[in-house]
């Protein structure tokens, strides 16, 4: 394909809304071994279990609060977790 000017056009690849990211966690020998054991157990890959884990957490109200209050250092980007619609939102505070 090639553009009026004659120069070759490649076609951009559109990017998926629903794409997933890569994230690679480092953790622990022991936690290693209790994530294989219950993904085994549940029939998911630890991949997939490893995944599961992370969306309860983001979506779970109370261990959100406490990572907030036992982390949160920037107090301008401070939000609140909260339910709309069954859906988690995290509303930010005016900074």
């Amino acid at each position: 394909m090639e553009n009026q000017v004659g120069e070759k056009v490649y076609p951009v690849k559109k990017k998926r809304v629903d794409a997933k990211v890569h994230v690679n966690p480092r953790i622990s020998q022991s936690n290693h071994d209790r994530l294989k054991r219950i993904a085994i157990a549940c029939d998911f890959t630890k991949t997939s279990m490893a995944a599961e884990f992370i969306n309860l957490c983001l979506n779970n109200q109370n261990i959100i609060e406490y990572f907030l209050q036992k982390y949160n250092k920037n107090k301008h980007l401070s939000f609140t977790p909260t339910y709309i619609n069954g859906e988690m939102v995290y509303r930010e505070h005016g900074g």
